[in-house]
């Protein structure tokens, strides 16, 4: 799992957790799990969220990583965890980002 965070003009914030699963015969599935738009964090830099299980889950923006916890429920283990900054990108048309259904 791993996110793709961008950053709208409004100051609200898209992310997508993307799922990478190593499939049989060798070809890797990759899919959008949970899609969030328009994140306003709060003033700890967090925003809890519903996944589409309905789990309550948090997550937290700090220091280049997103930390995604359970919220006051019993989590989601795929989801969970920290999440680490690799690149930025400044600007990308949905035409170059490409995604795999499985």
């Amino acid at each position: 799992m791993y996110l793709m965070v961008g950053k709208n003009a409004d100051g609200t914030y898209r992310i997508y957790f993307i799922h990478i699963g190593a499939a049989a015969f060798g070809r890797d599935n990759k899919y959008v799990e949970l899609r969030l738009d328009d994140v306003k964090l709060d003033s700890n830099n967090s925003y809890a969220f519903n996944t589409a299980n309905n789990v309550p889950l948090k997550l937290t923006i700090q220091n280049k990583q997103i930390i995604v916890s359970s919220n006051l429920g019993t989590g989601d283990a795929s989801m969970e965890g920290i999440y680490m900054w690799r690149k930025s990108i400044s600007r990308f048309e949905m035409s170059q980002f490409q995604m795999y259904n499985n």
